[in-house]
């Protein structure tokens, strides 16, 4: 699934976070309706900010089927393994964004320890042989709001955005 095929559909988006709302943003500028997932939804106080800048409602996880979403886009910190989302499609922003990228041109860095600082290596050593580079994911920006006319994409990825990347 690419990000440019969730257009106006009904998305949850699970997480208010940094990922969230950009997740949130670029959903709503394609015509998506959409939810906000928190698992507390009552206490949660940026979930419910979120839920303020968008208009729209907060749900608990097990309150996912009463919204009935065509898709669920979740934060890097909600695993694909939860017991709440069997029986709905869902990834993280990562993998929907990377189905729409020239591969050739991101990196992606994983694992347990230093990511972040093999992330900003890579990308020193690519800006220091003259290419234009921009480090994203967990470290830097969200990957959604790169561009596309850098050389590479340095991207540091959690281990549940890496569970969802099949390329």
């Amino acid at each position: 699934m690419k990000l440019s095929d969730l257009r106006n559909m009904r998305i949850l988006v699970w997480g208010a976070g940094r990922e969230g709302r950009e997740a949130a943003h670029v959903l709503a500028r394609q015509g998506c309706s959409l939810a906000f997932v928190s698992d507390q939804p009552s206490t949660d106080e940026a979930t419910q900010s979120a839920a303020e800048e968008f208009r729209t409602i907060v749900l608990g996880p097990d309150q996912l089927s009463t919204w009935n979403p065509e898709f669920i886009v979740r934060s890097p910190g909600v695993s694909r393994y939860r017991d709440e989302l069997e029986g709905f499609s869902s990834s993280s922003l990562l993998p929907l964004w990377l189905a729409d990228q020239n591969a050739h041109r991101i990196i992606g860095v994983t694992g347990t320890k230093g990511k972040s600082t093999t992330s900003t290596l890579i990308a020193e050593i690519l800006q220091a042989a003259g290419h234009s580079v921009e480090l994203a994911g967990n470290i830097g920006v969200p990957v959604t709001r790169t561009s596309a006319s850098s050389d590479f994409i340095v991207v540091e990825v959690s281990s549940y955005q890496a569970s969802d990347c099949t390329t």
